[in-house]
């Protein structure tokens, strides 16, 4: 991408993306970007409506979208998502990890423990 490349010039066809938090806000926004630019969309939230009303959108403009119903503080429920949309749609080669609030300690995230989150 250059400088006079612009969002719609990217093609992401055969790409799968999951996108947490992507019911509502930001993440559907990045849901909705990346299905257009070709990727199949995984629109990953705690909200069943808020991820049919995404998942709509999504294929009412032409994209290819599943919803997945996770709470992202659960490892099963996360391992199960992915396990999931690999079925479904594919290999995953882009993640946007959306969903969350502020976690615990100070210090490198790398260091943190995945329990405390």
């Amino acid at each position: 991408m250059n400088e006079n490349d612009t969002a719609a010039d990217i093609d992401l066809s055969g790409q799968v993306a999951i996108v947490t938090g992507g019911g509502r806000g930001l993440g559907r926004v990045f849901a909705e970007a990346l299905a257009g630019a070709g990727a199949a969309a995984a629109v990953v939230a705690r909200s069943a409506d808020q991820l049919a009303e995404a998942v709509d959108l999504i294929e009412e403009a032409g994209g290819r979208a599943i919803a997945q119903r996770a709470d992202v503080t659960d490892h099963l429920a996360v391992q199960q998502l992915v396990d999931t949309v690999e079925q479904q749609l594919g290999p995953v080669g882009l993640l946007v990890n959306n969903a969350g609030i502020a976690g615990p300690g100070n210090g490198p995230i790398w260091e943190a423990d995945v329990d405390g989150w």
